[in-house]
């Protein structure tokens, strides 16, 4: 799971994350951050300066960061979730 995009989106941060892993499966470009391919610098420098030359992505991205984590990681949420998950144990066992 990636700590720092959901740290990003709870404080409304633009997000720029290499393209691998659990960051590749969690942010969709354009929607909820920026993706680059590993290891290349000039495209994350391009990413930093597409942000900064278009102010409603960064606000595009910011909204749809924050609603994410509250749909899905804030604290309530996962409470709920486990709530549930040990309730369906409780239930099985």
């Amino acid at each position: 799971l990636g700590n720092t995009a959901i740290d990003a989106w709870v404080h409304g941060v633009p997000l720029v994350v290499s393209a691998v892993g659990g960051l590749d499966a969690l942010v969709e470009h354009g929607i909820h951050g920026l993706k680059v391919p590993p290891e290349t610098p000039e495209a994350l420098a391009q990413a930093v300066m597409r942000y900064l030359e278009t102010p409603a992505l960064q606000n595009t991205v910011r909204k749809n960061g924050t609603a994410r984590w509250l749909a899905e990681y804030s604290e309530s949420r996962v409470v709920s979730d486990y709530i549930s998950l040990f309730a369906k144990l409780a239930k099985t066992y």
